[in-house]
């Protein structure tokens, strides 16, 4: 299975995942990218799972491909 995403940083959200067309589908804070700033992705070539690599902390990411799709039944986010 891959997960095709590019994945992304900013001064406020530690990692933003998009989509292949370029929407954002999802932000995930962790610590503060202010006091912090990220460095390097290193994904795997599969995707969905990968190291962000700050100044002062190494950082692991699994994407599950079920978090990122809608799931039945549901509304909305």
């Amino acid at each position: 299975m891959f997960i095709q995403k590019y994945y992304a940083s900013n001064a406020e959200v530690r990692l933003i995942l998009f989509g292949l067309k370029g929407v954002r589908e999802r932000e995930f804070k962790i610590a503060d990218p202010a006091l912090d700033e990220t460095r390097q992705f290193l994904v795997h070539p599969a995707g969905g799972r990968l190291l962000l690599l700050s100044h002062q902390h190494l950082y692991w990411f699994e994407i599950l491909d079920f978090l990122l799709r809608p799931q039945r039944g549901s509304s909305g986010p």
